[in-house]
């Protein structure tokens, strides 16, 4: 049964051993062959790397690195003069801004308003501003505020209409 199920058949029981067991020879020419193919994909995997290393060391970075490092502090510089050139546009700006803010504060100072003519009265008992003719009595005395100064007056008659 055996030899209809093998497709090798041999002759007697030492012939079948032969057949299964390599000689020195085979083994030692097998073993040489995969050791070929092996060393053969070795320096293939040995080239690869060389190839992929010559390429790197090709690099503008390797073959000049100052001059990527020159280029890199040029663009640092660049970069640096940008951020002032923005720095001194902002602060023009707000400085522009609050200028135009003092100039309306100034405007609407009550100061201003003095200088153009206009005074402040007020009682010079309690302080209290005179809103209307009706506010102050004669007899009482009342404070002027004017630009370069004040005055100090006594109501001897009060006419209520202008």
């Amino acid at each position: 049964l055996t030899d209809l199920a093998s497709d090798l058949r041999a002759p007697t029981p030492s012939a079948a051993a032969e057949l299964v067991v390599w000689s020195r020879k085979e083994a030692t020419g097998r073993v040489e062959a995969l050791m070929t193919i092996q060393a053969g994909a070795l320096n293939g995997l040995v080239e690869q790397a060389r190839a992929q290393l010559r390429a790197l060391m090709g690099r503008p970075i390797f073959a000049r690195p100052l001059d990527f490092i020159r280029q890199r502090q040029q663009y640092l510089d660049s970069l640096v003069r940008l951020l002032a050139a923005a720095g001194k546009n902002s602060f023009e700006v707000f400085k522009n801004d609050l200028s135009l803010l003092l100039s309306r504060l100034d405007t609407l100072s009550p100061l201003n308003i003095l200088k153009r003519g206009y005074s402040v009265s007020r009682k010079l008992t309690d302080g209290s501003l005179l809103k209307k003719s009706g506010d102050i009595e004669p007899g009482d005395k009342m404070e002027t505020i004017l630009a370069d100064g004040r005055l100090v007056s006594v109501i001897e008659n009060k006419l209520d209409k202008i």
